[in-house]
């Protein structure tokens, strides 16, 4: 099978804007984009390349209501660790060819294109539920001492109920997805093979301990003899 990465990355420094198209696949990120995530660890950890503030919007279409999952935060930081620039999210309840024609829809979708027309911002959020002030992340840990964490960007901070609103103040120290943050990210990963080599001696001595046990559950089969008479 051909290696497209590179295609795909031509692809991108060709274009003055993006737009991905992502459906949601089992409450997850499409397939597809984490494996260019994973491909992409290989070689950016030392890029100074990236696709700094190339601006990107994005659209997320399921089929189930309230199944989107974790698709929108992914996909979003999927964009953002390429560096680019995410301007709009957008997530559609419509997967049939057709489904977005209707009045709603299309006065969002118009409302994305513009903004890469105009290079500005459009928010699709719903203004009913707590977001990541950093990263736009919906996906945050509320902590029962007051405080919050987002998991996607690593933001941290203090939340309060006033007056029967949520709150919520902080920021993030480290920018994961910038160029510092890959590197930082590459270099940890760095050390942590490093840490292996020198310790590998002692780690094979740990696995020769458990080594002779068998943990596999394997199902009694007993030999049956068949009368095809």
């Amino acid at each position: 099978m051909p290696d497209d990465l590179n295609f795909f990355l031509s692809r991108i420094r060709e274009a003055d804007k993006v737009i991905i198209v992502a459906p949601v696949y089992y409450l997850g990120q499409q397939t597809t984009l984490k494996l260019i995530n994973d491909r992409m660890l290989s070689i950016q950890n030392d890029s100074e390349e990236y696709f700094k503030n190339k601006q990107c919007v994005i659209v997320v279409p399921h089929t189930i209501k309230d199944w989107e999952g974790y698709a929108r935060e992914a996909t979003m930081h999927f964009a953002r660790f390429l560096g680019l620039k995410v301007t709009g999210t957008l997530v559609v309840n419509k997967t049939l060819p057709g489904d977005v024609l209707d009045e709603d829809s299309l006065t969002k979708i118009k409302k994305l294109t513009k903004s890469l027309v105009d290079n500005s911002t459009v928010d699709f959020s719903d203004p009913t539920l707590a977001y990541c002030p950093d990263c736009d992340s919906s996906l945050l840990q509320i902590q029962r001492n007051g405080r919050w964490r987002c998991i996607m960007c690593g933001s941290v901070g203090k939340w309060q109920v006033k007056d029967g609103e949520f709150f919520m103040n902080g920021t993030s120290e480290v920018e994961r997805f910038s160029c510092e943050g890959m590197k930082e990210h590459g270099h940890v990963l760095t050390e942590v093979k490093e840490e292996y080599i020198r310790r590998r001696k002692a780690v094979a001595a740990n696995q020769e301990l458990y080594k002779e046990f068998d943990y596999w559950i394997k199902l009694q089969t007993r030999a049956k003899t068949l009368d095809c008479n």
